[in-house]
């Protein structure tokens, strides 16, 4: 079967002797180089789930209307990139909390120039926005695993990485699996395998390495196991 292993890690973004580690550059292009285009494809957790949390926090406090938004705002996002990008940092959890901001916002804007009840929008609004921001950040994963053609993820953390924020990742990667199947059309066919903790990364480039060869293993789509077998 066709198709890439993503494997999130906590290694940082760059290109190194036999591999190279994806930021959130490389997630948003659509055209890639195919020599760039790897079939395991290593990305540093931060360009996914930052573990600086500063950002997300403050979309929580813009999106339920308690601070009003700076202009610069979006410039401090803090997610990993790889140094050839320059400085400029992301996240698609950090762009999809700052794109529910927005769609907030704009509502607003909305409800006013219509003569509406802004503040009670505003209310209903702020209750829904801690599920609209995990929903946004959902539906921006499952299209990039689409635009990358991605039917596997392994989910990898250091040995020291805190483990409340490994319990963070794998909540939000959960809340993932369960509502991707329920988008239809823009759900992702992607499947989670078993998690895993490594102490270097030799161990994570053999693991990534076996789960490869599971994908090799699946069917080709419209192509039953038993056309598969050999005679």
């Amino acid at each position: 079967m066709d198709g890439k292993l993503l494997i999130l890690c906590d290694e940082k973004p760059g290109d190194y002797e036999k591999y190279s580690v994806k930021d959130i550059y490389y997630l948003r292009s659509v055209m890639i180089d195919p020599q760039e285009d790897p079939e395991r494809l290593f990305v540093c957790w931060d360009s996914i789930i930052p573990s600086d949390r500063s950002f997300i926090e403050a979309c929580m406090r813009y999106g339920t209307f308690q601070d009003k938004m700076p202009v610069d705002f979006p410039l401090k996002q803090t997610g990993m990139t790889d140094g050839k990008h320059g400085t400029i940092k992301g996240s698609i959890q950090e762009e999809s909390c700052l794109n529910a901001v927005r769609s907030n916002i704009q509502i607003l804007r909305e409800t006013a120039q219509k003569g509406g009840d802004v503040k009670g929008e505003a209310m209903d609004l702020a209750v829904q926005f801690p599920m609209q921001a995990t929903q946004w950040f959902i539906e921006a994963f499952s299209e990039m695993l689409n635009q990358k053609n991605v039917v596997r993820i392994l989910l990898a953390h250091r040995s020291d990485v805190n483990p409340e924020l490994v319990r963070y990742r794998m909540r939000l990667l959960e809340a993932w699996e369960n509502h991707n199947g329920l988008m239809r059309e823009k759900a992702s066919g992607a499947k989670l395998v078993e998690p895993m903790i490594y102490e270097d990364f030799g161990q994570l480039y053999s693991r990534s390495g076996d789960e490869m060869m599971e994908i090799y293993s699946l069917p080709i789509f419209g192509e039953t196991s038993e056309e598969r077998k050999p005679n």
